[in-house]
Formats: C-alpha cells, structure tokens, sequence
C-alpha cells in the first residue's frame, strides 16, 4: 500500500491520538502481528516495510568536493554536502550560458529570485507562467531584471490544467524554439486544521504540487531537457499541524520527482528549502529574530542559488537545504516541542489577582462566587501573557481581533503558544484550535465555551488558597511529554 504521509500532520495535531503511518507494498505479504506491536510515532513519521524488513528515512549530511579536498560549500551552510567518489571535483555544469529556461510560478517568491541570479551571471532567457493575468507588479519586474539582461516572458495560464499547460508550452517553442531546463516553483499556502479544512482547501495547496507536477510532466515530457528542478519544502519531513495540504503535497512531489529521475534521461533535481527570511509571509524582523534564537538563520539568496548549483552538478538528487546558526540548531529539528498531557494547574503566576477578591471563606465553603466574567477575564488576560511571552512583544500591542498569523504565529510558534496557554490555563487544548480560531476573541469564546465548568471549578480553588488563611506549601507543574524524533530523511 503506497501512502503520501499525508495523516503525518494529524500525529502533531492531536497528539492524543495513537498514530501509526505504515507503508507496505500492495502485493506483498502484510505482517498482520508486527503491526499494532509498533508504537505509536508522536512526529507522525512513516515506517516502510520491504522484504521482511521495517525502514525509516534519515537526515544525512555529506560533504562536497571542492577542488582535490572535501570541504563544506559554505561555513553556515556545511548540512547541505555530498562527497565524491575517489575524491573528484565537481565542475559547475548544471547551467548553460543563455540557456532558455521556464519557471512555473516563476513571478515571485524564489522563482523570482531564482530568474534574477540566472539572467545576471547566465543570460538566460527565462519564461514565467502564472495564473495571475499580466498586471503593474509583474511589467514593473520584467522592467528591472530586463535592466540585466534578457526580459523576462510571461505566460498567463494554470499550469495545473493539462490543455492551459500546453498552448503555454507550444507559445515557448514558437517564440524561442527550444528548452533547456524547466522549474516547478509554484506554490499556494492555505494553513488550516484538519478538522476544519474542507476538500476545496485542501485540493487548492495540494494542486499547486501534485497537478502542477502531473503536467509538468505530461507537457514537457518530450522535450530535450538538461534538468527538471523542484522546488520543494523541509515540511515535507516535518510535516507541520495545520499544514496537512502543503505537506501531503510536498511530500508528493518529492516522491514523484524521484519516480521521474528513473524515467527520464535529463537529471530530474529536488530541494527542499528551510526557513527564507527575506522572501514571503515570514520575512519580517520579527520573525528572523525568533528563528534566530532557534538556531536558524535565514537563507539568502546568494547562498541559496550556490546551493542549487551545487544541487545540479552532483551526484545527489535530493537535498534539504537549512541555514544553521549553532550546533545544537539541527538536533532541535528531531525533537518535538513539548506536549502536555493530563496537565494538571500550576498556580505560579497563572492566576491574575484582579480576577481573585481577597476575602476569606467561611469553614467549609468553596470561597467567593465565580461570575461569567471573571471566567472570561480570566482567560483573556492568560491569553494576553501567553502570546506576549512566546512572541516576545509587549502584551499591550495585542488586539483581541487580530488574526494569530498578523504577529507571525505560523505553525512552528503555535505549538509552542499552545503549549503555554495549556500550562496556565491547566488545559490540554490541541494545536489546531488557534487555526480554527485565530485571534483571541475567537479563542477565548472557544475556550470558555468548550471549557467553562473546568475553568470555574480551577479558578473557584484557587480563590480560596488565596483567601484563606494558608497558601500552598508548593506549586504543581503540569506534566509534559517531550518527544525525540526518530525519522528523518535521507539525502539520495
């Protein structure tokens, strides 16, 4: 049974769940006892059984050869290398001097960046097709890169439709006659749980990847090509909450690229970017700053397009591609954040005293009445402290009805927001609920709703250790499971 990994999110999104990702071959034997004795894989990873035997993919690093010496192609860039047989160079090869080259969904993002490095240091001439129609942004592109060299030619069509694809592939070979490479670049974020992303959203960021790929290689198939290169994301092994359509299709495409690379006779390439900081949603500073205390840096594009050239003139079909600012930065990659089960409340600072009228209860009585607004009180003002700890911003910025995302909570900084909002709050809320309510608002209606009677009987407690006459000797931590991650990937 071949599988695209695609439950792999619902392990990091509901982590009370028991998950096992099993890929067995269709037309082999299943081991029936094996299965269920295999414990459950908290990061969602999948484990291949061939041949009697259980497989796992894992991250490698290689070096790559510079002259007669193996060094890193770059200090901060050392993960991303290959070592060469009997210690031959690698001659950069992979890119023709006025090549012709076309980049689907080539207009923006690292297509752009990609087009700009090609026609300044080769000349190229570089076709653009994008579904958006012509307009002021993509002519006042072509005008500057025209300034370095040949201008940029763009296509409208949906490159996901076979026919659009076709008329776009037959304009290229009236207008320049031939190809020399081709670039999947195309790329359409939707971020939404699970639960509540119907089959519209789902099909939408997954087509950019698995029709876009279909086509590519339906149209172009006869083509003389020297390369195919994919560009693709690491999520395709972390495999995010929240992202279950970007990385289902990544993970596709991966697969499919490798499947290419067997049947076609041009080198078929893959690189599964990490974290660009200056391109996209997430380049502000903000952002870089968390990712850098993380220990990532954000990924140039100078040093990027050194890598694809490393990419295209090796051996390797496949890399991932991560800008490291300490060591330790790599090995956070293979472990999750921590998760809370059973949580149980932890008093120390949970509670703001404004909510928490100083009076003392009679012998035998709870303490004073919780109301419905000091609930809601309650939980807003942890909500507040959260986001403002874990984003590192002062709590007063905070809108009550700005979306999550406004102040760059993406799906590596929601599990660690729901993480704290679970200790304070003594809950065990999913990472899912801040996609499915995504301001504080929304999340706070959503938990008071879902939650009141748990919150008022925790908050009712904790009125009367502070209004009787002895407080806790100790606090209680919540307990966490902090999962090490056993998959990675393998660079081919």
């Amino acid at each position: 049974m071949e599988c695209d990994h695609a439950p792999s999110p619902l392990a990091k999104g509901y982590p009370n769940w028991s998950i096992r990702l099993i890929d067995l071959e269709a037309d082999g034997a299943w081991p029936l006892p094996e299965l269920f004795a295999l414990p459950p894989d908290p990061q969602g990873n999948a484990r291949v059984y061939r041949a009697h035997e259980w497989y796992q993919q894992q991250f490698r690093a290689a070096c790559v050869s510079v002259g007669e010496e193996l060094a890193p192609v770059r200090a901060s860039t050392a993960p991303l290398s290959y070592a060469c047989p009997q210690g031959q160079s690698l001659e950069r090869c992979g890119y023709r001097s006025g090549g012709i080259y076309v980049v689907i969904g080539g207009a923006g993002g690292i297509g752009e960046i990609w087009s700009e490095y090609m026609i300044r240091r080769y000349q190229a001439q570089v076709i653009w097709i994008g579904r958006r129609k012509i307009d002021a942004g993509i002519l006042a592109k072509q005008e500057r890169l025209a300034a370095l060299g040949p201008r940029p030619y763009y296509i409208t069509a949906d490159a996901s439709e076979l026919l659009a694809l076709q008329r776009a592939y037959d304009d290229i070979l009236r207008n320049f006659g031939r190809i020399h490479g081709v670039v999947h670049s195309a790329i359409v974020l939707l971020d939404q749980s699970l639960a509540s992303m119907d089959e519209e959203r789902f099909r939408a960021a997954l087509a950019a990847k698995v029709d876009v790929s279909v086509r590519l290689a339906q149209v172009f198939e006869q083509e003389p090509l020297d390369f195919v290169l994919f560009f693709s994301s690491i999520h395709a092994f972390l495999r995010p909450a929240g992202q279950s359509n970007y990385a289902a299709g990544c993970t596709f495409e991966d697969a499919f690229a490798a499947r290419l690379g067997r049947d076609w006779p041009c080198a078929v390439k893959v690189m599964n970017w990490g974290y660009w900081g200056s391109v996209g949603v997430v380049a502000s500073p903000e952002y870089r700053e968390r990712m850098a205390r993380a220990g990532f840096g954000s990924i140039e594009p100078t040093e990027a397009m050194e890598a694809l050239e490393v990419l295209l003139s090796s051996p390797m079909d496949q890399c991932v591609f991560l800008k490291t600012t300490r060591a330790q930065a790599l090995g956070d990659i293979n472990t999750s954040v921590a998760v809370g089960r059973d949580s149980a409340r932890h008093l120390s600072g949970a509670w703001p005293p404004t909510t928490l009228p100083a009076k003392k209860s009679e012998k035998g009585k709870q303490g004073a009445d919780i109301t419905d607004q000091m609930v809601k009180d309650h939980v807003q003002s942890i909500l507040l402290e959260s986001i403002a700890e874990v984003l590192k911003v002062d709590e007063r910025i905070i809108e009550v009805d700005t979306n999550f995302s406004a102040y760059g909570v993406d799906s590596i900084v929601a599990v660690n927001l729901i993480n704290v909002i679970n200790e304070k709050c003594g809950l065990t809320l999913q990472t899912t609920v801040l996609f499915d309510h995504n301001n504080v608002k929304q999340l706070l209606q959503y938990i008071v709703q879902k939650h009141e009677e748990t919150l008022r009987t925790m908050l009712q407690e904790n009125t009367t250790c502070l209004s009787g006459d002895k407080l806790p000797s100790s606090t209680v931590s919540p307990t966490a499971t902090t999962y090490q991650r056993v998959a990675r990937t393998e660079c081919i």
